[in-house]
């Protein structure tokens, strides 16, 4: 059994903001602002779409694989994540969200390398280049998945 980890917004999510502020990184940068009005986080969450590609292919793995969820969405949320994953029936062994004050990269370039995971699915170049020097890593572009 291996365990795989998935980024969360951009792969399993297409998030509202998703598009040309996603692409200028300033998408979860707006949310960290706004995100703590009670208005704003449930439409938040519940425009988020599921990317039902990516979450087929998750299903199927985690048959013979611990599923771990990593993403630099603030950890404050975890129960909307939480519920959010299994109201689409996404199956997950555990979820890791981001401390308050914690570096994004260096968030999950740590939980990658303590839970020993063996492959790990991002959107981000930039952080998937960074990853790539501690596991494998698929780079999600364009509704493919790319090894780099």
């Amino acid at each position: 059994m291996s365990v795989l980890g998935f980024d969360l917004d951009g792969v399993i999510f297409k998030t509202p903001f998703y598009g040309i502020l996603r692409m200028w990184n300033i998408d979860m940068f707006l949310y960290s602002i706004f995100g703590n009005i009670s208005v704003v986080k449930q439409l938040f969450y519940k425009s988020t779409k599921i990317n039902k590609k990516v979450v087929r292919l998750l299903n199927k793995m985690s048959i013979k694989n611990d599923i771990l969820i990593i993403s630099a969405r603030p950890k404050r949320d975890l129960e909307l994540v939480k519920k959010l994953l299994l109201d689409n029936k996404i199956f997950f062994t555990k979820i890791y969200l981001r401390p308050k004050g914690i570096n994004s990269l260096k968030f999950k370039i740590n939980k990658i390398q303590e839970a020993g995971v063996f492959l790990y699915f991002e959107d981000k170049k930039s952080i998937a280049d960074k990853i790539k020097k501690i596991c494998l890593v698929m780079l999600y572009k364009n509704g493919h998945f790319i090894s780099i």
